[in-house]
């Protein structure tokens, strides 16, 4: 297997679970990372409020 030449390990699975929970942990950090400067960069709209009296 692949895997196991590239992990140089007797357990491959064990070697594409961590690096596919590593490719999953910096695609979440990035996602978030992306949608906190969306939202930073984000204009803002003035708020209207209509006073009833």
């Amino acid at each position: 297997m692949a895997v196991r030449t590239l992990s140089n390990q007797n357990r491959p699975m064990e070697a594409w679970n961590r690096y596919e929970a590593r490719l999953e942990r910096q695609f979440r950090v990035s996602f978030d990372k992306l949608l906190a400067l969306q939202e930073k960069n984000k204009p803002h709209e003035p708020n209207f409020r209509e006073d009833v009296q």
